[in-house]
């Protein structure tokens, strides 16, 4: 059974059940994928950002509009921060809608109205900028999601997210339940169930190489207080691992809580910042860093797997609390990601630990830690906890 914070709310469930597959099908066993071979040392250039294409291909929007796009997602984090802080008791959450057309949206509480308007318009995003009524709190989904624990039976696994664009804390059971048992639960207003199978770790130098231990690369690292510098793989990944025969001492880790992340020296290898992006081996480089606090529901990222290559989706769920299968003892700082339209499984075994991220030069967002047996979503830790195990991403 998960571990989660005490607390009670009003919540509005739909009872779900996820199956969650750490990237990893068995720590330290290594899972089927394409044969990459050695990657190459090709880099990418902005005339071949492949986030780009695809993000054009999937919202119909020629590569100038998604630029502008991406540039009002950025400018909508400052937007985020100030909500968060100064209108926390009536700011409902914010996502980007691409229906009609694109817009940042957020949600507001009866009577907020005007104060959010207020600040949109001292930021200057009125053009891009609508709001949405909604019956809870961002900071009360919280409390709901913290509360589950004193709701739900103690022998019931399951995993919790926010879906801020409908309102609702999220509950994925993981067996099936009957009617009788569902109307047994006396949930709050505000909290949907719905049956999905669990994500589970997908076990199977610089990013998004494939290691002996059968998992991905995820980001090279630095010490944050000190001079070592190494790469990252997923938390779950069997401790010893090498790449092309050259052992990567392991240094620090844990696979518990906020983590799913441990890091490795590289002894007689290089470990310069950047990530493989295609199975032929061109790389990009990463120049900066996206915190969790920054993220905003529906932007677009891509990731790198030896299982599943490259591809991209969006941020689905940003305060994702999985399973004891994924994580053990979780919390909700993990985030879902759901494949854009036509894209393939966004993880399966042996992708646990590749990079998650945005454009070219990269933007560093985190690193995968489980696939969904149920659908083609998958989960990833924010990169900046890696500071918990002493490193942050070089950049």
């Amino acid at each position: 059974m998960l571990s989660r914070r005490m607390g009670m709310a009003a919540l509005a469930i739909s009872i779900a059940a996820i199956a969650f597959i750490a990237l990893s099908t068995a720590a330290g066993t290594a899972a089927e994928g394409p044969d990459e071979g050695p990657a190459d040392e090709g880099s990418q250039t902005e005339s071949s950002n492949a986030d780009l294409d695809d993000y054009s291909k999937a919202y119909g929007v020629t590569p100038e509009e998604a630029r502008r796009q991406w540039t009002i997602t950025d400018e909508a984090r400052e937007l985020q921060a100030s909500l968060r802080s100064d209108a926390r008791d009536v700011f409902a959450g914010m996502w980007l809608d691409y229906e009609p057309e694109f817009a940042v949206v957020v949600g507001v509480l009866p009577g907020g109205e005007e104060s959010v308007r207020a600040t949109v318009k001292e930021l200057g995003l009125v053009d891009w900028v609508r709001l949405a009524p909604r019956d809870h709190s961002l900071v009360d989904l919280h409390a709901m999601q913290d509360s589950l624990s004193e709701l739900l039976p103690a022998s019931l696994d399951y995993s919790s997210g926010i879906d801020q664009s409908e309102g609702l804390v999220n509950v994925y059971v993981h067996e099936y339940l009957s009617d009788s048992q569902l109307a047994s639960f006396e949930l709050p207003n505000g909290v949907a169930i719905s049956f999905e199978g669990p994500p589970v770790p997908a076990v199977d130098v610089y990013g998004g190489l494939s290691l002996s231990n059968g998992c991905t690369a995820g980001f090279s690292v630095e010490e944050t207080n000190g001079f070592q510098s190494g790469v990252t793989t997923a938390g779950h990944c069997e401790n010893s691992t090498s790449y092309n025969g050259q052992n990567l001492p392991w240094e620090n880790g844990n696979w518990i809580g906020r983590l799913d992340v441990q890091w490795h020296t590289t002894p007689n290898l290089g470990d310069p910042n950047k990530i493989r992006v295609t199975q032929q081996g061109a790389t990009r480089v990463v120049d900066d860093r996206m915190p969790a606090h920054q993220f905003i529901e529906d932007e677009h990222v891509c990731k790198y797997g030896r299982a599943t290559l490259y591809d991209c989706g969006t941020l689905d769920d940003l305060s994702f609390d999985p399973s004891d299968i994924c994580v053990p003892s979780s919390t909700d700082d993990f985030v879902r990601v759901t494949p854009n339209p036509q894209a393939g499984d966004m993880a399966e075994g042996g992708d646990s630990g590749g990079p998650v991220f945005h454009d070219n030069p990269a933007t560093a967002y985190g690193v995968m830690n489980c696939e969904f047996t149920s659908n083609q979503d998958m989960l990833f830790m924010p990169q900046n906890f890696m500071p918990d195990i002493g490193v942050q991403v070089d950049i």
